[in-house]
């Protein structure tokens, strides 16, 4: 199927909250969506010519996520000396159980690549069942108020080989 005009994030958006993880190849990433990606705790590569950090702040702010699992985790480890302490041995296996439960809840699941001085132009959005190619940014004015054209893809086939296609690209840089 392919769509043109200026509302291709009814198309995006909804691959991006359906797929459990996305491949993502865009030369520029607004903060709407880099907050909607960070937000979204699922797996995602993306390839970008956008180095600035700027523009792939948020995307990388998962990660202070995981700093918030490491104090919970030392606030919980002290629970549990004082809980041996006590011999509460249950109260400290379950203790355990938490945080090993809070660090790997709150570890980022995105993964950015810039091409460097390569400027890659390429848009795609790749999640399990479905792909959408096309001439849309990943930026809030890409999806919701420029002419775009998109192609949205269900063929297997062809999806396997975007991801292919991505994965070529993912290893070169």
């Amino acid at each position: 199927m392919e769509y043109s005009g200026s509302d291709t994030f009814k198309y995006i958006d909804k691959l991006i909250r359906r797929s459990k993880s996305l491949l993502i190849i865009s030369p520029f990433i607004g903060n709407y969506y880099a907050e909607m990606l960070a937000k979204s705790g699922k797996r995602t590569l993306v390839i970008t010519s956008d180095d600035t950090l700027r523009k792939v702040k948020a995307l990388r702010r998962g990660r202070r996520n995981y700093a918030k699992a490491v104090a919970y985790f030392i606030v919980l480890d002290a629970l549990i000396f004082y809980l041996r302490m006590f011999a509460f041995g249950i109260g400290v296996l379950l203790l355990l159980i938490a945080m090993i439960f809070l660090v790997l809840y709150s570890r980022a699941n995105i993964v950015v690549k810039s091409t460097g001085k390569t400027f890659v132009h390429e848009k795609m959005y790749i999640g399990e069942k479905e792909a959408i190619i096309g001439s849309a940014n990943l930026t809030f004015s890409g999806t919701h108020r420029n002419i775009e054209h998109i192609e949205i893809i269900n063929d297997m086939r062809r999806i396997e080989e975007l991801k292919r296609h991505f994965y070529d690209l993912w290893r070169r840089y």
